[in-house]
């Protein structure tokens, strides 16, 4: 099996939207509350897609990655990093495909991101996980991510921990 990431460009909106709608709507759906879960609108995702990409095409320190299975075209996962301060890069949106966890593609998009956030001169990453997400929470600490601080609610009305990483080599 050869996974493939890839930066994503405008043209990728469409899937993107699709894939973390998915996510939102299945993978996220055992730990959201099911109004949280029946809100969730594909236009959405799809309009804030078409921003970030447009925004990370022309400004700095934003990307999103994509990952494909054997050059298969299909989307397999994702994740995005915007600026958050001169010093300080969040990564969001790491999606993978629910038919394709366990497959190596959530740490392979994870180290183009830290890649890049160290890249671009960033000190610390931040990132946000739903606390009762274990699957995400390992594969962030087996990253080297250390939790911050825990929050009673996050977007989606559950609690949340924030972890940072710190870029320096």
């Amino acid at each position: 099996m050869s996974i493939e990431i890839d930066v994503a460009g405008t043209t990728d909106a469409r899937e993107l939207a699709a894939l973390h709608y998915l996510s939102h709507t299945t993978s996220f759906a055992q730990f959201a509350s099911p109004a949280w879960v029946k809100s969730r609108r594909l236009d959405d995702y799809l309009r804030q897609w078409q921003e970030f990409l447009s925004d990370a095409v022309t400004g700095p320190g934003a990307q999103a990655w994509k990952a494909t299975i054997d050059g298969d075209g299909v989307l397999a996962g994702m994740v995005r990093v915007s600026a958050v301060s001169e010093r300080v890069a969040q990564l969001s949106s790491m999606h993978v495909h629910p038919d394709r966890h366990r497959r190596g593609i959530g740490a392979l998009l994870m180290d183009a991101a830290v890649s890049f956030m160290r890249d671009a001169g960033f000190e610390t990453a931040t990132l946000g996980v739903i606390q009762a997400n274990t699957a995400a929470r390992t594969l962030y600490e087996r990253g080297g991510w250390q939790v911050s601080e825990l929050r009673p609610t996050g977007v989606e009305g559950v609690p949340v921990a924030v972890y940072s990483l710190s870029l320096s080599i």
